[in-house]
């Protein structure tokens, strides 16, 4: 099963590129976890 997910700009996302973004969005989240 193959899961096609876009950007708001309709860019098509590849999987790497799905599983860099959550990496940095996680991230940055636990980093705004922190500063609050």
């Amino acid at each position: 099963m193959y899961v096609r997910i876009f950007d708001k700009k309709g860019n098509d996302l590849s999987v790497s590129e799905i599983g860099i973004a959550l990496k940095v969005f996680f991230q940055t989240e636990l980093l705004f976890l922190k500063l609050v």
